[in-house]
């Protein structure tokens, strides 16, 4: 189960101005796995920044991809997670 209709709430994507306010702290040798799917934009925009990124819709907490988890968690699950 992906959240893209899990609740309303947790549908906000994060803008892509937000990215490039953090985009050097985050390590460019190492693959994103970015699990909250929304819109699907988010692989867009790593892929501009340079970043080799896993952006698909399936349920984050039943699967282990890439090197490094970059990604806002549902609003409604964050906190239980």
């Amino acid at each position: 189960m992906s959240f893209t209709n899990d609740r309303d709430s947790d549908n906000y994507t994060t803008d892509k101005s937000a990215w490039l306010m953090i985009k050097d702290y985050i390590p460019n040798n190492k693959k994103i796995w970015s699990p909250f799917y929304c819109d699907g934009l988010q692989k867009e925009y790593f892929k501009e920044m340079g970043f080799d990124i896993i952006h698909e819709d399936e349920d984050f907490f039943e699967n282990n991809k890439g090197d490094i988890v970059v990604d806002n968690i549902p609003f409604s699950k964050k906190k239980k997670y």
